[in-house]
């Protein structure tokens, strides 16, 4: 393939891709996907081996609504969708040697363990005080310290951030992470005002379809990005798998031209959905502003570890989504999903699967430990928490990440406002460096970028 011409070329594999490539597609323009990798899916891997079902990128996603399951219908997966309530799924913090369960609820959390008498009066206190509206991009930590005090910060929020971002919270925007509530602490000085603002400033989407679900498929999360690839493939969306050396330039008509080892493709315009030193690299001859900016974002490393055991040497079995830990509590792991309690299929009959993370922002040394280290600590950390009691694991798969997830220092909102300013007109940028890290995070962000492209050829 070499000099064609398409409606628009999308760099890149992952769902944020795929996702807008298939709008593209639905809207009668013609896309060409190019992906440097042999295959799509990105970071969602799905992994059997024997009876166990491992997932080692994102383990599920939050269920997001009827247009999810106008998608998942259009793919052929509507009917294969595993559904978990959020609300009815028991999540824990280990604190204090024990874990306590995450109540759901503003009054029920008043009344639980999880936090001191003292802490829950700074949370009403920071509920109906006033504070003042930061004027720069501050960290989510040092908002949260202000109004509600560190106790909190560090038994309740670090640990969530830790498991969703793998983030230090003192260390993480609030503006690039909840970009809608830093609006809204600018436009009230109490946070139920900062909240109602937030509501109002969000776009409006189509009705929910039901309550809030974790969301997987009988096997993995890597069925949605094979059967996107599937359904793009039937419909006759071209593909350039394994591309090697993507450059981007333009030609003297104004269309964009992308090239790669043994071929080339023109178009409008070109979304680029890439780790930022794959964009870096790709804008540095044209845009180099756009591409220095981008260098400054930072990773952070994480290792997956998943461990199968015998559900006989477990002295107290769990259900629920899983447990994240405070930090300095003699626990190493960030956390660890319970996943063979939440979907079927994930472990064979008599025996339970644990997801567990080490690294991260928060720990980085441990992303560089030997894997027998690890093993090590991670049967230290289940024996603390869980009271499991082996001589070793049936199953134990380690899966390291050493750019897993962007870091979203304080700065990072302004950064990437300005270098989507600086982009030249025809090229977009959406990735997870740009937008948030979840899958319905991606699958809207390339469906935004796919709208837009469409609008502008129209």
């Amino acid at each position: 393939m070499t000099g064609e011409s398409f409606d628009a070329v999308i760099v890149g594999g992952g769902i944020t891709a795929l996702a807008a490539a298939w709008r593209l597609n639905k809207e009668g323009k013609r896309p060409l996907l190019v992906c440097d990798s042999e295959s799509t899916g990105g970071v969602i891997r799905s992994v059997r081996e024997g009876g166990w079902l491992l997932e080692e990128g994102p383990n599920s996603y939050s269920s997001f609504g009827s247009e999810e399951e106008e998608f998942l219908a259009d793919i052929g997966m509507a009917g294969r969708a595993l559904r978990k309530s959020i609300r009815k799924t028991d999540r824990y913090i280990w604190h204090s040697g024990r874990l306590h369960r995450v109540p759901t609820g503003l009054f029920p959390f008043l009344f639980s363990s999880i936090l001191p008498f003292t802490a829950k009066l700074n949370i009403v206190s920071g509920l109906v005080g006033r504070y003042d509206p930061p004027e720069d991009e501050i960290s989510i930590g040092r908002f949260f310290r202000n109004l509600f005090g560190d106790e909190v910060v560090e038994t309740l929020l670090k640990p969530a951030l830790a498991g969703i971002y793998a983030a230090d919270a003192d260390r993480i925007s609030l503006d690039a992470v909840f970009p809608r509530l830093g609006e809204g602490i600018r436009k009230s000085r109490r946070l139920p005002g900062a909240l109602k603002a937030m509501k109002r400033a969000a776009p409006e989407t189509k009705k929910e379809s039901g309550p809030k679900a974790l969301t997987s498929f009988p096997e993995g999360l890597a069925e949605l990005p094979r059967a996107v690839t599937e359904t793009l493939r039937n419909c006759g969306v071209p593909m350039v798998l394994g591309a090697r050396g993507v450059s981007l330039t333009r030609n003297e008509a104004g269309a964009w031209r992308v090239a790669w080892e043994g071929g080339s493709a023109e178009a409008p315009a070109v979304l680029l959905s890439t780790p930022v030193e794959a964009a870096e690299n790709i804008l540095m001859s044209t845009t180099p502003e756009a591409a220095g900016m981008i260098g400054k974002i930072e990773y952070a490393p994480l290792v997956v570890v998943h461990v199968g055991v015998r559900e006989e040497e477990l002295k107290a079995g769990r259900e629920g989504f899983g447990f994240l830990a405070r930090r300095d509590e003699g626990v190493r792991m960030l956390g660890s999903i319970w996943s063979s309690s939440i979907f079927p299929g994930r472990a064979p009959e008599g025996h339970r699967l644990f997801t567990c993370f080490f690294g991260g922002d928060i720990d980085p040394e441990t992303a560089d430990w030997p894997e027998e280290r690890l093993r090590e600590q991670t049967a230290a950390d289940l024996r603390s928490v869980l009271d499991y009691r082996s001589k070793g694991p049936v199953l134990l798969n380690i899966q390291r990440w050493k750019r897993a997830l962007p870091l979203f220092r304080p700065g990072h909102a302004k950064l990437i406002k300005d270098f989507n300013a600086a982009l030249p007109e025809g090229v977009h940028v959406s990735t997870n460096w740009t937008g948030g890290v979840s899958i319905p995070d991606r699958i809207r962000g390339g469906w935004e970028k796919a709208a837009l492209i469409a609008g502008a050829d129209s």
